[in-house]
């Protein structure tokens, strides 16, 4: 899409973004419903707030832009065909900060073309007279604060710094691990990504992050003229436009297009920032491997080649019913 044409639709999904943010403003430290996705109380939550506000956004969306698609984490838009333009829609991103008052939370609304962010926009609670911020941005055309162009400081300087750093998936290495960084994760991602656009953290790296996550934020931190890296497996962090690819094997009806079930499946580790600090921490991180599973694994082939006795053989499970 030309520049004017992004530009346009940023500002139409700064004006959703908007009202799903006064929506969020006026439910939290409300009564409210809350459920859980997975099989555990305490994970994975949802609220009837999520819901209401995923609703709103799809429904201003498709009035919208009749022609894109919608991927919301609560199923807005599952089953609807693929397109080569998809909204990628996190209602409520912070759902456990949000139910119990805590004002860390975020309303991510992304634009992917063909699996590439174009277009993005972020409610953000600030301590401002509105009570919130919208963070926007589209490709080629910066990330804005409202009427304040945002500009990352390409300092290369790491100490002291805040960063979010998952625990026990990667490992750090070299000048990387010698940085006296803080850890800081407040439970958002979109939050976080914002953040990281506003210049509060110095990189931020994530090691499962969801499509509708980062969608939006990544282009705000890549407007603002940041990094954005994806970790591919081994040791590959590659800068790329896209977030998604299309499956070589996927049968869309639309040549290119990304269908529901890719993008609600995608998840892989996801590395923002400062440039120069993310290109640093690129080249000094690797995937953790505990002692303990490598040991076993030495051990099993060990037994295998007749050193130590060997395994006992296990029962091959049954297909099927």
């Amino acid at each position: 899409m030309e520049a004017q044409e992004l530009k346009e639709i940023e500002q139409q999904a700064a004006e959703v973004a908007w009202g799903a943010g006064r929506l969020l403003l006026g439910r939290f430290q409300q009564p409210m419903t809350v459920e859980w996705k997975g099989k555990r109380a305490g994970r994975d939550p949802v609220t009837d707030v999520d819901r209401q506000v995923e609703s709103y956004i799809a429904e201003e969306l498709t009035k919208r832009f009749p022609s894109h698609a919608i991927v919301g984490e609560e199923g807005a838009g599952k089953g609807s065909a693929a397109a080569p333009c998809t909204w990628v829609v996190d209602a409520l991103d912070g759902t456990t900060n949000f139910f119990n008052g805590l004002p860390a939370f975020a309303c991510s609304i992304g634009l992917l073309e063909h699996g590439a962010p174009v277009a993005a926009v972020v409610f953000v609670p600030w301590p401002v007279a509105e009570g919130g911020m919208v963070l926007h941005a589209s490709k080629g055309g910066g990330t804005w604060a409202g009427t304040e162009r945002l500009t990352l400081q390409q300092d290369a300087t790491l100490a002291g710094r805040l960063v979010v750093l998952p625990r026990g998936a990667f490992r750090l290495r070299g000048e990387s691990r010698r940085a006296g960084v803080e850890r800081r994760s407040v439970g958002s991602i979109a939050y976080e990504l914002a953040a990281t656009a506003l210049g509060i953290y110095q990189y931020v790296l994530f090691a499962s992050p969801r499509i509708w996550d980062v969608g939006a934020g990544a282009l705000l931190v890549r407007e603002a003229g940041g990094a954005v890296m994806t970790y591919q497996g081994g040791k590959a962090w590659t800068a790329s436009d896209a977030l998604a690819e299309r499956k070589s094997d996927a049968k869309d009806a639309v040549p290119g297009a990304l269908g529901q079930d890719e993008l609600r499946e995608w998840s892989r580790p996801v590395l923002a920032g400062s440039r120069s600090a993310v290109e640093r921490v690129a080249r000094d991180i690797t995937p953790y491997r505990p002692l303990l599973p490598a040991l076993a694994r030495l051990l099993r082939g060990a037994a295998g080649t007749g050193r130590g006795a060997p395994e006992t053989p296990k029962p091959t499970p049954r297909q099927g019913g």
